[in-house]
């Protein structure tokens, strides 16, 4: 058996040490060599026309914005998705009004990662609650 565990014989695994060098080319250079191409694409245009919708919605006085907020009716199915940039930036634009906060691109990016049910990786503070949030009012908005 190889994996029986004993005093005499305890179960070890071998693991290569990382250098600085393998650390810096694993953290800053092969996971965007690796990321897939069509995917990151589809969100980065997402993420632009979230943007654009988003800066038409800044400009909007108070009234304006609950009136688009009561008139938009959000489909689940689409909320990742370009048609449903305007849903996702009205959530964005009333989080920014109650909290102050404006997120960003890598924010948003990971907020529409986990609406597509993908795992999203950032570091401390980087604004993980802010993005869980995000995410989670502009699915409770589509029902």
């Amino acid at each position: 058996m190889p994996f029986a565990r004993s005093r005499r014989k305890p179960a070890r695994a071998e693991v290569t040490e990382l250098s600085r060098l393998r650390l810096f080319w694993r953290e800053r250079i092969d996971w965007r060599l690796r990321r897939g191409g069509g995917e990151a694409a589809r969100i980065a245009a997402t993420r632009r026309a979230v943007q654009q919708e988003w800066a038409v919605l800044r400009g909007l006085p108070p009234a304006d914005l609950e009136a688009r907020i009561a008139l938009r009716a959000c489909r689940p199915a689409r909320l990742a998705t370009i048609e449903g940039a305007a849903d996702f930036a009205l959530v964005l634009e009333v989080m920014r009004q109650e909290t102050g906060l404006c997120l960003r691109d890598n924010q948003i990016d990971c907020a529409l990662r986990l609406i597509l049910g993908q795992c999203a990786e950032m570091r401390t503070g980087e604004g993980k609650t802010l993005v869980a949030a995000l995410a989670a009012l502009a699915a409770a908005r589509s029902g």
